[in-house]
């Protein structure tokens, strides 16, 4: 019988063993693309699957206010919990839904106003016009939910 060499026992078996791990890496790398794909797949099913679903408007907070004074302008935080009024006697006040309650009123302009002319991008602004030919510029500020 033919003797062989042990050193070509050891690199066959060391062979083996890398081959066996590149494969292992291989099979593994590819099913992680294969459930990326799949979770791809899920996430562009989640962004359209809303624009097969009929528009609808539900009321969010209903806050009862009784004024004297009719509104010149109205406005709610971009979670829905304060809005803000304006009246057409110059005054300002915000509303807390939640609580159902009102912050005082703050004066915003000497005159009673005509109309509001809201402008800008972004945060409201609005030029409070009167009769007697006063502009006033008001930005009602709300602050971020958490931020408060």
């Amino acid at each position: 019988m033919a003797e062989t060499d042990s050193r070509f026992a050891y690199q066959d078996a060391r062979r083996r063993r890398l081959d066996r791990i590149t494969q292992h890496i291989v099979v593994g790398s590819g099913l992680l693309v294969m459930m990326a794909l799949v979770l791809i797949f899920f996430y562009l099913l989640y962004v359209v699957a809303p624009l097969f679903v009929s528009p609808s408007v539900t009321q969010y907070a209903a806050s009862p206010r009784v004024a004297s004074v009719p509104s010149a302008a109205v406005g709610i935080s971009d979670d829905g919990s304060l809005g803000y009024r304006i009246d057409q006697q110059g005054f300002g006040e915000f509303m807390v839904f939640a609580g159902g309650q009102s912050l005082p009123r703050t004066a915003l302009s000497v005159t009673p106003i005509t109309r509001a002319v809201p402008f800008g991008e972004g945060r409201p602004h609005y030029a409070l016009l009167s009769g007697t030919g006063h502009i006033t510029i008001v930005a009602p500020f709300i602050p971020l939910a958490g931020n408060a």
